[in-house]
This record gives structure tokens, sequence and C-alpha cells, in this order.
């Protein structure tokens, strides 16, 4: 709340209005695939580590279909 306005207001005064809007834009993009490819390993990771901790006792169902 305090990073978005001073930067906004910093780039207003050195640039004019449509460049400001376009590098704020740009690096809230940046910010959103960065975080998009984090959470996308983070989520193959964690499936990877919970099919290698089981075994095969603990993967048979306890009520049969």
């Amino acid at each position: 709340s305090f990073i978005g306005p001073t930067l906004g207001g910093y780039l207003l005064e050195k640039l004019n209005f449509e460049w400001a809007a376009a590098i704020q834009g740009g690096v809230v993009l940046v910010f959103s695939m960065l975080m998009s490819v984090y959470l996308l390993v983070e989520t193959m990771h964690k499936r990877r580590s919970y099919s290698g901790n089981s075994t095969d006792e603990e993967r048979t169902q306890l009520i049969p279909d």
C-alpha cells in the first residue's frame, strides 16, 4: 500500500501518464508470471513428494468398491 502510490507518483513526475501506467502494468505482469511459475513448480514438487512417501499398504482401499 506504500510502494505502489510512491512509485506511481515518482514515475508520473519523471514521465508522462502513458509511460508511467505502462511501466506499472509491466511490473505487475512480470510478477504475475513469476508467481505462476513458482506455484506451478511447487505443485509439481508436492505431487512428486506425496507419491514417493507412501507404501502399497497405505494406498490400498480400506473399504472395497
